[in-house]
């Protein structure tokens, strides 16, 4: 009979950045040549998907789950509320102190030369932000071969998270599964948008 395991995480950086406060993934036990070429093409400043990766190993650690890196149909849900929004939005806020630079942001720059230097800083960043390279990557590193989702519904993400697994394992698209979440809002920003969507309640 096929064994059903949904094996789930959750990370919080305000608590992690506390109890584990020289945190890398390097000290976390990934295959050293996975993770090498992760933090080569693109991932060793993304924080979230630090975080994601982190979650998800730390989901097979506590599971005891024990899979093949190269053959296996172990699916991965990941969730998070907006991967890579804080890290644009703080180079955003870095560029436009930088290029201020004590006067008019871009002095000095033509139209074009200042177009080129934001998209060659920016679209990193801007790109990044596509959750499908967070399932690319954590699903990569360590060696995942079932189906991938990735699910964003807010406070409620974890929930579809593991409805969206229970049923991929039920349907038989998965041996088992891997749910993992990450969120670890440091700027005022998200917040700032979030109420004026009129999304907080006003009495708090």
């Amino acid at each position: 009979a096929r064994t059903s395991r949904v094996v789930r995480a959750s990370s919080s950086a305000a608590i992690r950045a506390s109890a584990v406060p020289d945190f890398s993934l390097q000290s976390i036990g990934l295959p050293a040549g996975r993770l090498r070429a992760l933090l080569e093409n693109g991932g060793a400043d993304d924080v979230d998907l630090h975080y994601l990766l982190a979650a998800s190993r730390l989901a097979l650690t506590d599971s005891g789950l024990v899979h093949d890196p190269e053959e296996n149909r172990v699916a991965l849900v990941l969730t998070h509320e907006n991967p890579g929004m804080e890290r644009y939005v703080g180079k955003v806020l870095e560029t436009v102190g930088r290029l201020a630079g004590g006067g008019v942001a871009g002095a000095g720059r033509t139209g074009r030369a200042l177009a080129e230097e934001l998209y060659r800083e920016h679209s990193p960043y801007v790109y990044g932000t596509h959750s499908f390279l967070y399932l690319h990557r954590v699903a990569r590193v360590l060696g995942f071969h079932g189906p991938s989702l990735f699910v964003n519904n807010a406070c409620a993400s974890g929930l579809y998270a593991l409805e969206a697994a229970t049923q991929m394992i039920r349907s038989g698209q998965a041996e088992a599964a891997v749910v993992a979440g990450a969120d670890h809002p440091l700027l005022i920003t998200k917040y700032l948008w979030f109420r004026e969507q009129g999304l907080y309640a006003t009495d708090g």
